[in-house]
C-alpha cells in the first residue's frame, strides 16, 4: 500500500435513528444486501480493514444483519445528539498511529 494513506482511515456514519423513513437505512436491501453492506465494501476496496463503522439507534439489529467483517465497530452512545457526536466518537475510536488527511 501507499505508505502516505497506510495509516489514513475512513470513518462510516451509521447512528441515526431514520425516524422519518420508519425502518433503518441502514438495513434496506439492495441487491440482496443490506445498504450498509455495500458501503462497508466499497470502503474496503480503498481502505482494506481501516475502517470505523459508528453505530446507534439500531447497532444492536444492524451487528446481527450486516457483515460487518474485520472492521471496527463502535456504538455512539450519544447518537440522538446528531451527527458530530459520531464523527466525534468515531475519531475517538482510531487508533493512535491514524492519521488525517491533511497530516
Amino acid at each position: 500500500m501507499n505508505a502516505v494513506i497506510d495509516n489514513v482511515y475512513a470513518i462510516i456514519l451509521a447512528a441515526g435513528a431514520s425516524s422519518r423513513m420508519g425502518s433503518p437505512k441502514q438495513l434496506l436491501e439492495w441487491r440482496n444486501r443490506p445498504l450498509l453492506e455495500h458501503t462497508i465494501a466499497n470502503a474496503r476496496a480503498i481502505w482494506g480493514e481501516r475502517i470505523v463503522v459508528v453505530l446507534g439507534a439500531h447497532a444492536e439489529s444492524i451487528r446481527t444483519t450486516v457483515d460487518l467483517g474485520a472492521v471496527t465497530s463502535i456504538v455512539n452512545p450519544d447518537w440522538q445528539e446528531g451527527m458530530a457526536s459520531s464523527i466525534r466518537a468515531g475519531v475517538q475510536a482510531l487508533p493512535e498511529s491514524a492519521r488525517s488527511p491533511s497530516d
